[in-house]
């Protein structure tokens, strides 16, 4: 509905397609000048007096005496038996019957009370001929007692939504009996009846007492007595939906009653009114509205009004309809608006108003100044001016429809002046902390809300549809609004309205109508966007700070600032890129650049530097935002077939440079390096000299200025030969480059912390690079130096972590082998050959570590359980003593199985000692299982390690890198100096050392008796 309502607006209202290019349509023209006598509070004031003058000739609730009405022929479908009047006790037990059924085979028809007893109409006929006429008749009457029915001809006059005539039917909607006791309060239909607008009860003769009925609307009431009719005649009774409704119980008897729907017969129809008879009314609108026509384009006066109606609709597009008063007001002001180029729309209102009230006495009552308890006050006061915000819950067509939901409305649209002042809110809550308590101030004050809600005729000039719909909308979907906190501001989406008129535009170049159409959409938005940027009021749903909450998304501001460029508008593109310059996403450049050569704004370049690249602290971001407007530069360039001149180019050069200078902290990131290196290609399209007069002494200061800046260099270096093998860079250039940053690298070359080595298959590429170009350049100097920096890095475990070994070690050892092969280079004495030769050792070292030791003792670490009993003390007391292997824990049998739950069934034997009167635990150390699974392990790693070095190369390279240390190596043995052990003396412990314990090995099942006693009960 928006998506067509936003067209509507932006083309058929203000440039319809009616041959003339654009011109304005009948009434809309520049002969209406603008009324130097009109004055905004005048023009309400008259405007709310007019409205308020115009009278209902109807009520909202009537009743009648039908006097002797024909049967209707009540026939009952599921008990398949008819209901005779007046009603006997048979009959209103199958009614009962009847009820019960329906409710047990399809759940309907159920009691709504003991007493009262309901029947759907689809379970119900009626059979009466003369019933149907008589109905006519009492529908009839009671639309005229409503203001509803045009009595000359007996229809009803156009509707207010409608052009058409139509009638209205009366749908039965159920049969109701109701017995001696309270009634309950009538229930709310949960089936939607479109086009329903008032309820029509008509109470058939059967003799009851009681039921007094009490209708309630906008301020009237009404009370109508149908049992005084009830004995031998029918009475009915008709009101609007949204009237309130009050029964008083049943004295004696039974009451029987039909209820029906009045509804309208058309489709889309909605709200009926009478026919207009009053011209003095209308003739004081149409002079209103004359006036404030000519006042539509002056900037001063209100673009909308809202005029606040009678009474509050809960529901409209359910309803679909306007009662009493409102019927007329609606009428006359849907005339006027046809008349005068207006828009009509039905809204609900909700008027917030936020501050500070007294706050809590000792038992977290809320109380007045004067201490009263707060169900005796009403609604609570505010002790100063509270902050007030309007916004309009949802916006309604004229059919019913539910076009908009939460927009903003300012008070003074409103025409009734102070229209809350001195009236109750319909809600009001405080705010509440975490704990569901009030939430208190630091004076001590909570935070009051009332909430006002009404509905409103919003009334609006044709062409600003749009503008008011377009625009940020608050997001009750979202978790902060259901929670009742600020919720998201999100804005109309009208990038499709954009895509649509730019694709006409494609279609049809130069169309003037289309070119005028993106030309409001641009306005509309930058005005949108500078008045919500402006605003700073603390709104419970919205954010209050615009400013860093961009209203618009990203792609809507691309697409505003590209149609400003497309359709040549110079002083749009400014306001749209003052706007939201600090904001714009990168790809959006591309057009400043087209823009500022469409427009010759090459003044805006030096504001480009200071505004929009100084707030980012990465050269990579402030290089991608110069590229992107340098490719915008070009290709208008190139559309006007001609050259840049040499301000953009100058202006480029510094760009970088004061990017290259700024981003230092980034340094030590290989990203950082490969964006040096396009700066770099830039730069040598632009000024090659520059590239060692001023690029270059810059990132040779950066690498002196900070300890690790080895993979910004790798990479940078890397980059530029990436470059100069596809020409875009000099392969002289690049070898130069090489030349002059090596030795500061090799100088200062450092692994660094892991957390640097990103993406490490890049990095392995990089030093291959390296080594390529460098052996080329002769410089193998440099790399001895580098390759004898890393190894000594590699055997530090706080600077490489082992796994580094298995990531980047052995995969840039086995890259730089295949190199050494494909280049066909000796590797005696080479760099690659001594990073073999010292780097292999320090993984084998690293990684396989020295073979396990047998144990010397029978000393073990501590329990891993903590606790404090001296069980536990007794306990690791053992397990650290060198010198016993077995432990004899005499006490009950619970603390036995205390201890038994620290102990390590891997490392230790357990028994129970029976042979004595009192119950010992045994338990026995059992170094050997320990040491053979560690010996196992570190034979598993050996075996990986060998295979690993073995896959780096063949046999016949790795015999050349290795020399001398290829058995050791391959075999993946430990240096001479770290030699163990030999095995067979892991068997067991030797006694000698081990004092009086016993062997290790497989034990006798002999009964023995363990002398060792470490603790006893008492």
């Amino acid at each position: 509905m928006f998506h067509q309502l936003r067209l509507d607006s932006w083309i058929e209202d203000k440039m319809p397609d009616n041959g003339n290019n654009g011109e304005l349509p009948a009434g809309m023209d520049d002969s209406i000048s603008p009324s130097t006598d009109f004055i905004i509070t005048d023009f309400k004031a008259n405007l709310n007096a007019c409205l308020k003058s115009i009278k209902s000739s109807g009520t909202f609730a009537t009743f009648d005496c039908m006097g002797r009405a024909p049967d209707p022929g009540i026939y009952l479908k599921n008990h398949a038996s008819s209901i005779s009047l007046p009603l006997s006790d048979d009959d209103a037990q199958k009614i009962k019957l009847a009820c019960i059924a329906a409710r047990s085979s399809e759940g309907e028809g159920a009691s709504v009370a003991s007493n009262v007893w309901e029947i759907t109409s689809d379970q119900v006929e009626l059979h009466s001929d003369a019933w149907k006429q008589r109905l006519k008749s009492i529908v009839t009457t009671a639309c005229i007692r409503l203001g509803l029915f045009m009595t000359r001809d007996r229809k009803f006059s156009r509707t207010l939504f409608d052009s058409r005539s139509s009638e209205i039917s009366a749908e039965f909607s159920k049969l109701v009996m109701c017995e001696h006791g309270d009634l309950p309060e009538p229930s709310q239909c949960s089936i939607v009846v479109p086009g329903k607008f008032a309820t029509l009860s008509i109470v058939l003769p059967t003799k009851y007492s009681g039921g007094e009925v009490t209708l309630i609307h906008t301020g009237g009431k009404k009370v109508f007595d149908p049992s005084i009719y009830s004995d031998l005649e029918a009475s009915w009774t008709a009101c609007f939906v949204d009237t309130e409704y009050e029964g008083k119980p049943i004295l004696t008897g039974r009451r029987l009653i039909l209820k029906y729907n009045l509804v309208h017969a058309t489709d889309k129809s909605t709200i009926l009114a009478e026919k207009v008879r009053d011209d003095a009314n209308v003739a004081q609108l149409r002079n209103l509205f004359s006036n404030w026509k000519r006042n539509f384009y002056d900037e001063q006066y209100p673009r909308t009004l809202g005029y606040v109606l009678d009474h509050y609709y809960t529901n409209f597009c359910a309803s679909y309809s306007l009662t009493g008063r409102d019927h007329h007001v609606g009428f006359h002001l849907r005339n006027i608006c046809e008349e005068y180029g207006l828009s009509l729309y039905i809204a609900e209102v909700e008027l917030e108003a936020s501050g500070v009230c007294y706050g809590y006495d000792e038992n977290d009552e809320l109380v007045d100044w004067q201490g009263n308890d707060p169900e005796s006050i009403g609604f609570r006061t505010f002790t100063k001016e509270p902050d007030r915000h309007a916004i309009l819950r949802k916006v309604y067509d004229l059919d019913g429809t539910q076009i908009e939901r939460w927009l903003d409305f300012e008070e003074k649209y409103f025409v009734q002046q102070n229209v809350f002042a001195g009236v109750d809110p319909d809600e009001e809550y405080v705010d509440l902390d975490e704990e569901g308590d009030a939430l208190l101030t630091e004076n001590g004050e909570v935070t009051l809300h009332h909430i006002y809600l009404r509905t409103i005729a919003l009334i609006m000039p044709k062409y600003h549809r749009a503008e008011f719909f377009v625009g940020p909308y608050l997001d009750s979907a979202s978790e902060a609004y259901q929670l009742g906190e600020r919720a998201t501001r999100k804005p109309r989406d009208v990038a499709s309205m954009i895509e649509e008129l730019s694709s006409g535009l494609v279609h049809h170049p130069g169309n003037l109508r289309i070119l005028n159409g993106l030309e409001k959409i641009c306005k509309l938005v930058i005005r949108r966007s500078q008045e919500l940027q402006a605003t700073d009021a603390p709104y419970r749903w919205s954010e209050a700070s615009t400013r860093y909450t961009p209203f618009f998304s990203e792609a809507l501001r691309i697409q505003i600032l590209s149609t400003c460029v497309d359709i040549g508008s110079k002083e749009m593109f400014l306001e749209a890129y003052d706007l939201c310059q600090d904001r714009l996403p990168t790809s959006s450049f591309r057009y400043v650049g087209v823009a500022i050569i469409r427009f010759k704004l090459e003044s805006m370049l030096p504001k480009i530097n200071a505004q929009v690249l100084m707030p980012y602290h990465r050269l990579r971001d402030q290089y991608d935002i110069l590229e992107t407007i340098w490719a915008g530069l070009t290709e208008e360039a190139d559309r006007l077939e001609t050259n840049l001149d040499a301000t953009c180019k100058s202006w480029l050069r510094g760009a970088i440079y004061k990017a290259v200078n700024y981003d230092s902290d980034y340094m030590g990131t290989a990203r950082h390096g490969y964006d040096l290196a396009c700066c770099c290609r830039r730069l040598a399209e632009l000024a090659p000299d520059d590239i060692f007069n001023k690029f270059l002494p810059v990132v040779k200061r950066q690498i002196d200025g900070h300890e690790n800046t080895t993979n910004t260099i790798l990479a940078f270096l890397r980059s530029i030969f990436d470059e100069g093998v596809s020409a875009s860079l000099p392969l002289d250039v690049a070898n130069h480059i090489l030349l002059d940053v090596l030795p500061r690298l090799a100088s200062r070359f450092t692994v660094g912390y892991s957390a640097y080595w990103e993406r490490q298959t890049q990095q392995i590429y990089n030093f291959v690079t390296l080594f390529d170009r460098s052996y080329q350049l002769g410089l193998l100097s440099e790399l001895h130096m580098i390759v004898s920096k890393l190894t000594s890095e590699l055997a530090d475990g706080k600077i490489i972590e082992l796994e580094e070994f298995d990531t980047f070690l052995l995969p840039l050892l086995k890259r730089l082998a295949t190199w050494l092969s494909e280049k066909i280079v000796p590797p005696e004495g080479s760099p690659i050959q001594a990073l073999f030769q010292e780097a292999l050792p320090v993984y084998i070292k690293r990684f396989v570590h020295e073979e396990p030791r047998p144990p010397t003792d029978w000393a073990r670490p501590r329990s891993l359980i903590y606790c404090r009993c001296r069980d536990h003390a007794s306990f690791n007391e053992f397990l650290q003593d060198p010198t016993r292997e077995i432990g004899r824990f005499v006490m009950s049998q619970w603390r036995q199985n205390h201890i038994q739950a620290a102990v390590d069934k891997t490392e230790f034997y357990t028994d129970i000692d029976r042979s004595e009167t009192k119950r010992a635990l045994i338990v026995i150390k059992n170094h050997q299982k320990h040491f053979l699974a560690d010996h196992e392990e570190w034979q598993k790693r050996k075996a990986t390690a060998a295979a690993n070095i073995k896959d780096l190369a063949s046999e016949a390279e790795l015999r050349a890198l290795l020399g001398d240390l290829y058995d050791r190596v391959t075999t993946a043995s430990v240096p001479e100096d770290s030699s163990v052990v030999d095995k067979t003396q892991v068997d067991q412990p030797s006694p000698e050392v081990v004092g009086s314990s016993k062997s290790l090995g497989k034990r006798s099942a002999t009964k023995r008796k363990y002398v060792e006693s470490d603790d006893e009960d008492i």
